[in-house]
């Protein structure tokens, strides 16, 4: 299985219950950056990651300053896209917040400039890309293919908000290349999609997730398992620079790294057909790693319908005596 480590490079912060991204106020009530989530938050995850493998950075254009000095060593740089970025802004854009209600036109303007920026800044010919809020349709499809991006790292599966909609991907999909009638389905467009990969409740995987570590190693062991490709976690800078959030992503890796997995950067994946398990959900790892973070998170965030499936496949289970392979 391949690993990937997506980190979104953003100004922020984090405390040990939630990631705060972009700019605050001081106390005079003028705009302060919060650099310590480019700063620190990189530093502490380089310093993390350093014993497992290379991981890929998402770079968002006002983000540079702040890494400046940061030795990314073999890591992989790509392109993070908020159109609000400052950094973009002076350039005219910044109309819209969400990168998909912007036309063809301007959405490859947009992403065209950052890449520039994070190119000539970072002395890379960045060819992987995440839009800011996963906000991607088929017009961000064809911007990407336009600039010759090879990755997009954007498919949140069955997330639906004002700024994306990914109902069209199940919980558990592997990489695949798009169709240029339906971002959503498998074509023939040369830009491989790689889906974050999602645990039970349809939660990120992401050390910065407040369902905690048991579900997360949960996801991994599900994905395993089924013999998905690839595993793919996705979290924030400043998330890193929480020690709750920390200490998630390097138990995480010490978990996953005793396995048969590789870490890889994003530019090494393959598509699979959008390859999806005949049985997409596994509850037993999930069972075994029940604790406390996870059944506030489940009773407190996670939809009613979560707790419903939840519980037919725990009466599933006990009906069928069959806890290992449950559908």
């Amino acid at each position: 299985m391949i690993v990937l480590v997506v980190c979104h490079v953003e100004l922020g912060y984090a405390t040990d219950s939630a990631v705060f991204f972009e700019t605050g106020l001081s106390c005079g009530g003028s705009p302060v950056s919060h650099v310590e989530g480019v700063a620190d938050g990189v530093r502490n995850a380089l310093c993390i990651v350093e014993n497992f493998g290379p991981m890929s950075f998402m770079m968002t254009p006002e983000s540079l300053q702040a890494a400046r000095g940061i030795d990314f060593r073999d890591h992989e740089i790509g392109v993070h896209v908020h159109p609000r970025d400052r950094l973009l802004m002076r350039s005219g854009f910044g109309e819209h917040k969400y990168l998909r209600d912007y036309g063809f036109a301007e959405q490859e303007a947009v992403i065209s400039e950052a890449k520039q920026i994070i190119d000539d800044t970072m002395g890379v010919d960045a060819r992987t890309f995440v839009a800011g809020t996963w906000s991607v349709n088929n017009e961000t499809v064809r911007a990407l293919v336009g600039l010759r991006f090879s990755h997009d790292c954007s498919p949140c599966p069955g997330l639906v908000f004002r700024s994306c909609n990914w109902a069209g991907l199940p919980r558990i999909c592997s990489p695949y290349m798009p169709s240029g009638a339906n971002y959503q389905l498998v074509g023939d467009l040369p830009l491989v999609m790689v889906p974050v990969s999602m645990e039970i409740t349809g939660g990120i995987v992401s050390p910065e997730s407040n369902i905690g570590l048991g579900f997360l190693k949960a996801a991994f062991r599900e994905y395993h398992d089924l013999g998905m490709p690839v595993f793919h976690i996705a979290f924030h800078s400043p998330a890193m620079t929480s020690r709750r959030y920390q200490k998630n992503f390097s138990a995480l890796l010490r978990y996953i790294s005793e396995y048969d997995a590789r870490f890889c950067r994003v530019s090494e994946i393959e598509p699979a057909g959008r390859h999806v398990p005949r049985y997409p959900a596994q509850l037993w790892p999930y069972l075994t790693n029940l604790d406390l973070d996870a059944l506030s998170y489940i009773l407190n965030r996670a939809p009613h319908r979560v707790l419903r499936e939840l519980r037919m496949k725990v009466q599933h289970s006990l009906l069928f005596g069959n806890s290992h392979d449950i559908s």
